[in-house]
């Protein structure tokens, strides 16, 4: 399995949709999470060569961004109930951001292990 299946199927596992765009000895992934109810979060990861460091510092600075709190925010209308298919109850997009997070945190310690 070469690394760029392996940061896949880690990927998969926990949930994330992968692509690639790759050129030369540099690869850009493109991670995207949907959660329960569609609401969607996504970064961006450059691996060039086989220099983890900076691939795993994305992944990284991305998981520590993420704020529920704020993602929560987005998806709250004018009216203070969800919005875009979000769920209704503030609490309930808030503990979907939560998981969000727990889910983020799992897969960036899972790419950690995998390449360190």
């Amino acid at each position: 399995m070469t690394t760029v299946e392996l940061i896949k199927s880690i990927a998969f596992d926990f949930g994330w949709t992968v692509s690639t765009d790759e050129e030369e000895d540099t690869v850009v992934f493109d991670f995207r999470y949907y959660t329960k109810h569609g609401l969607d979060y996504g970064f961006c990861a450059e691996l060039t060569g086989n220099k983890f460091g900076g691939f795993l510092g994305d992944v990284e600075r991305y998981c520590e961004d993420f704020d529920p709190d704020y993602e929560a925010y987005r998806w709250i209308g004018h009216d203070g109930h969800g919005k875009c298919g979000a769920p209704y109850h503030i609490k309930d997009i808030v503990d979907e951001m939560e998981e969000a997070k727990r889910l983020f945190t799992d897969f960036y310690n899972s790419l950690k292990t995998a390449l360190t």
